[in-house]
């Protein structure tokens, strides 16, 4: 889920084309994480899921803030993080993002 009144919050601070900034950036600095969580190749999972929700948070995207706090909290746990879940959530958003900013 997407908290749509947060876009557009977004949207209206900064206006179209900073929106459109906001997302590239958003992309540019969180893909990496993910792939990172999702090859097996993060050395630090727990602080690659903080700063991907941190970001998702800040963007309204709520589902992909529960799948991370959901990683966080196994990974604290000693119990392996549900990666694919996160992944699902980022894609998820990533497409309704691109949808709505096209």
């Amino acid at each position: 889920m997407i908290d749509w009144m947060r876009i557009s919050d977004l949207k209206t601070e900064f206006g179209t084309d900073g929106f459109e900034e906001i997302l590239a950036i958003f992309f540019e600095e969180t893909e990496p994480a993910i792939e990172r969580l999702s090859r097996g190749h993060s050395g630090d999972p727990a602080a690659d899921l903080h700063f991907v929700r941190g970001s998702a948070d800040n963007m309204g995207l709520s589902d992909l803030v529960a799948a991370c706090r959901r990683g966080e909290a196994a990974v604290a746990a000693g119990a392996p993080p549900d990666i694919s879940g996160v992944r699902h959530a980022f894609d998820g958003a990533r497409r309704a993002l691109l949808r709505m900013a096209a």
